[in-house]
């Protein structure tokens, strides 16, 4: 009977391990339970898109349009044009905004509006179109090109590990011949040094390209990223550069760098952080005669530049553009 007895229990144990059965079983204790259900995190959701109030002009002769329209409270909307970039202040009663956007000169101007919050989130954009048209003589002011400018000369650098040469402001100071050095370990032959380098630009821009100027090239040195990648942000704060906390965007993966020059192209997009991480040098995995620098990677940067696009024939006018906002 024992013998019996604990066969049927040993039997038992997995069975009803799982809870009661029987007539005092918990009614649907066997139905399929529901999947737990996590909640949306809305720190990632974007602003609303701002609405344009009609009535705007399809074309017109002034150089200087006032847009108006609304938005949420207390942010800011961006305009990026053919005649420049321009930002304006949404009001935190009624949520109206009035936004001066200078007018490139006799052609159709492409405006694309965004609301920004104040963590640098920024909505689908809303475009409007405005011919300019001569206003004749009387209305001629005298028409300039606006250069592209690098607006990551004198911004503000960090990075993973302090340079082992030379000091982050070499990065951003318009010189080309010197250079920053970092001597990343990387412990083991194939791996890769997981370092980084980030820019807060001086100010929130459309972005044209990305200059990268390396130390060394092809045939003349090795400390430059065979393998590295290219991040942005548009956040005021993004933290340290990331592939997966969301607030980075990546935008080019370089696997057979071979130094010098590297440009990136990013057709205008909204950037106020330049990031690159930086994975492995152009080395050859083992050296022989150098067996203690096996497992280093050397990067060495002489600048890194952010070139908005340059504007062709865009008027000066004999007033300010935000006199059109009552400004």
């Amino acid at each position: 009977m024992r013998r019996r007895y604990g066969f049927l229990l040993m039997l038992c144990v997995p069975v009803w391990a799982c809870g009661p059965l029987g007539p005092d079983a918990p009614t649907g204790y066997w139905e399929e339970q529901p999947e737990e259900i996590h909640a949306t995190d809305t720190r990632q959701s974007k602003p609303d898109a701002p609405t344009v109030d009609p009535g705007l002009p399809i074309r017109q002769c002034e150089r200087d349009l006032a847009i108006t329209g609304s938005g949420s409270p207390g942010m800011t909307v961006f305009a990026t044009g053919n005649g420049g970039n321009a930002t304006a202040d949404v009001d935190p009663t009624d949520g109206s905004f009035c936004i001066a956007v200078r007018l490139a000169e006799g052609v159709t101007n492409q405006i694309s509006l965004q609301m920004m919050d104040t963590d640098g989130r920024v909505s689908d954009p809303v475009m409007v179109s405005v011919l300019h048209e001569s206003c004749g003589s009387s209305g001629d002011v005298e028409a300039v090109v606006v250069p592209a400018e690098n607006i990551a000369l004198g911004g503000a650098v960090q990075s993973k590990d302090q340079p082992d040469e030379g000091n982050l402001s070499q990065l951003v100071d318009g010189n080309t011949s010197n250079w920053a050095q970092w001597v990343g370990w990387s412990n083991c032959y194939d791996c890769e040094y997981d370092g980084w380098i980030s820019i807060a630009l001086t100010e929130i821009a459309a972005v044209d390209k990305i200059s990268i100027y390396w130390r060394d090239m092809l045939g003349a040195g090795y400390e430059y990223a065979s393998k590295y990648r290219v991040l942005i942000s548009n956040l005021a704060s993004p933290g340290e550069p990331s592939l997966t906390n969301g607030f980075w965007q990546e935008i080019a993966t370089i696997e057979n760098g071979n130094g010098g020059l590297d440009i990136h192209y990013l057709d205008g997009h909204l950037v106020r952080h330049v990031a690159l991480k930086l994975e492995k040098d152009d080395r050859p995995w083992l050296t022989a005669w150098k067996p203690h620098e096996n497992f280093d990677e050397y990067f060495a940067i002489s600048e890194i530049q952010v070139w908005t696009k340059s504007s062709q024939a865009v008027p000066q006018p004999s007033t300010g553009v935000g006199g059109v906002c009552g400004n």
